[in-house]
């Protein structure tokens, strides 16, 4: 796309204009691919959604299109989310995958934080933001039949970040040598952007390095704090794979509330050999796109607020978590809730969790209605390390200022992660909840083929 063409067809997008009418531009694609009706099952790529109030959701993806969110066709395959923002997602014979946004939603999707406003090709790994709703791309899952006695080394990687390597000064000579600047052009000349850093080939590697080490660090952090569908993955294979977050696992009682975009700083091994071509990409790669939002509940106690459908789907996503990932001799799950809230968590009251007390475990408690705290329960219930505590609320007035995290759901299902103690706040987060019917299931096979107590 021509760069100045660009801020006009976002303003045109803003203003609600004919796009392709007012720039009269054929390169924009209006064209949508057909869409196939019935996905096969032996498709080698899936679609999985990994955030919004009914997450947990996949699809294969064969060769062909297939459309998510809202159709006016009828064909549209629907995850479950009510996003308001719909996509096609097209593969190829050759297992490429293309990205088409609506031509009427074309603002909303985002790809890695990126707005998208043409066809646009999507590796594995990337998250779609679409609306109220965020989806991954990833090879289509095999099942597992054994424990993955790598998993936890894997995991741990998060904990670390390695310094971003920087040229060194052989590999600055080679790639010059190799890719020699034209020196015939005019000193008065301006650059664009993109022209800058293809005329800097040491910047050009140096960006793709950046690129690839930033990918490697997301896919670490959401390694760690697996989306629903691969706990939901879990829980079907229970006696292999759930329960490997014990006492001893650095992310013990940590749970992801949302996915949300946040500043990254990477470290350099040297600084000053930093490109100067290579500024402005930096600044670009310099935001996390797509970063589960992760409440610590041995720090105090959790707040989420709006609408009780809203958070009664993140307390089910929170409470399967803690089920699916951590044993019962480690963590007590808890309810507190009145006699009409009850038939909403009787679900949860056939998990082992529940039903064995183990000395040491750490007591989980889901308070569905803030009003439940009160006489001699608050205290112990509010207090740091003690109990981890996750509180339903319709207002944050109604929260105790203690709260180190708190989650709100707007109307139209983003959310807002405010983390007190890190003196942070993550606007326009996509929360992650589990329909009733996902989290029954979970927790039916959870019960079904327990892993063996360690």
């Amino acid at each position: 796309m021509n760069e100045s063409v660009a801020p006009a067809r976002r303003l045109a997008l803003r203003l609600g204009d004919d796009l392709d009418r007012l720039l009269e531009s054929p390169d924009l694609e209006t064209t949508q691919p057909e869409v196939v009706v019935s996905p096969p099952a032996n498709a080698a790529l899936e679609l999985r959604q990994v955030a919004g109030l009914t997450a947990g959701s996949s699809m294969p993806l064969g060769i062909g299109a297939y459309q998510f969110g809202p159709s006016d066709h009828g064909r549209g395959l629907d995850l479950g989310d009510p996003t308001d923002v719909g996509f096609t997602v097209a593969v190829s014979e050759d297992q490429t995958v293309t990205l088409h946004p609506s031509p009427e939603t074309r603002q909303a999707v985002r790809v890695d934080g990126v707005h998208i406003f043409e066809p646009t090709v999507i590796e594995v790994d990337q998250v779609i933001d679409a609306g109220s709703a965020r989806f991954q791309l990833a090879p289509k899952r095999a099942i597992q039949r054994r424990r993955r006695t790598l998993q936890r080394v894997d995991r741990a990687m998060a904990l670390f970040e390695p310094d971003v390597p920087t040229p060194t000064i052989e590999e600055i000579a080679a790639i010059q040598e190799a890719h020699p600047r034209r020196r015939n052009r005019s000193p008065i000349s301006r650059l664009s952007r993109k022209e800058v850093l293809a005329e800097d080939p040491v910047a050009q590697h140096f960006v793709s390095v950046l690129r690839a080490h930033r990918a490697e660090v997301m896919a670490n952090r959401r390694l760690t704090h697996p989306d629903p569908e691969a706990l939901l993955h879990q829980a079907r294979h229970a006696a292999d794979l759930a329960w490997d977050c014990d006492r001893t696992h650095h992310a013990f009682a940590e749970v992801a509330i949302a996915y949300g975009d946040e500043p990254w700083q990477p470290r350099f091994s040297h600084p000053e050999r930093v490109p100067d071509g290579a500024s402005t990409a930096l600044q670009e790669l310099f935001l996390a796109p797509s970063v589960p939002q992760i409440a610590d509940l041995r720090r105090g106690p959790l707040g989420i607020v709006g609408d009780r459908n809203s958070t009664l789907a993140v307390a089910r996503q929170i409470l399967v978590t803690v089920a699916v990932r951590s044993a019962p001799e480690d963590v007590a799950l808890m309810v507190m809730a009145d006699e009409e809230r009850e038939a909403d968590w009787a679900w949860a009251a056939h998990a082992p969790h529940a039903q064995q007390r183990f000395e040491g475990a750490l007591p989980i408690v889901f308070v569905d209605d803030v009003d439940q705290l009160d006489g001699d329960l608050a205290d112990p219930l509010l207090e740091a390390g003690g109990f981890g505590t996750i509180l339903l609320s319709e207002t944050v007035d109604e929260l105790p200022p203690i709260c180190p995290t708190v989650m709100t759901i707007d109307a139209h299902g983003g959310a807002t992660v405010v983390q007190h103690e890190n003196h942070t706040t993550v606007i326009g987060a996509t929360p992650i909840g589990l329909s009733p019917e996902l989290a029954a299931s979970a927790m039916s096979s959870l019960v079904k083929a327990p892993p063996m107590l360690r």
